[in-house]
């Protein structure tokens, strides 16, 4: 298979920066590290897959194509729970077989921890993600709304251009 998803790693937050910049030029390699190390997968003490992370989705030469942080939580409705929020993605050309390993690889994570559901935030460019995860079995549910309080209006609007 081309593509792989692995944890992101503390000696790949650099590395995964390029991607967060592509997305959000804004964003400085502080504040992103400031937001991905306390995220960063702990292993947890019997071995077991751990409860929150980033995935990495990777081509063949390990260029970091897709971020996804996850963490299990306890949902009103579903219980325990994988909340899954898609950080940034490039658009691919063709994205099926990548998409395809990335909603593979969060359904085993989720069985792996004993979820019973699974919950993807992604934003509505992604429409091949959303492809991808419709024609994996999952259901439009929610719509996630966003107010920016005290933002630069320069920089809501580039923000709603990538929601």
């Amino acid at each position: 298979m081309p593509y792989s998803v692995r944890l992101l790693g503390r000696d790949r937050v650099r590395q995964a920066f390029s991607l967060i910049q592509a997305i959000h030029p804004n964003s400085s390699l502080d504040e992103w590290r400031r937001y991905a190390r306390p995220r960063l997968a702990d292993r947890t003490a019997h071995g077991g897959p751990p409860r929150r992370g980033i995935l990495a989705l990777e081509d063949q030469r390990g260029c970091i194509l897709t971020l996804m942080e996850f963490q299990v939580e306890t949902d009103l409705y579903d219980g325990r729970i994988l909340r899954c929020t898609c950080l940034a993605a490039v658009d691919l050309l063709n994205p099926r077989a990548a998409l395809r390993a990335l909603v593979h690889a969060i359904r085993r994570h989720a069985e792996a921890m004993a979820c019973a559901a699974i919950h993807v935030s992604a934003p509505r460019t992604l429409g091949a993600l959303t492809t991808a995860l419709v024609d994996s079995g999952f259901g439009i549910d929610a719509a996630e709304h966003r107010l920016a309080l005290h933002e630069d209006p320069a920089k809501a609007q580039a923000s709603l251009l990538h929601a």
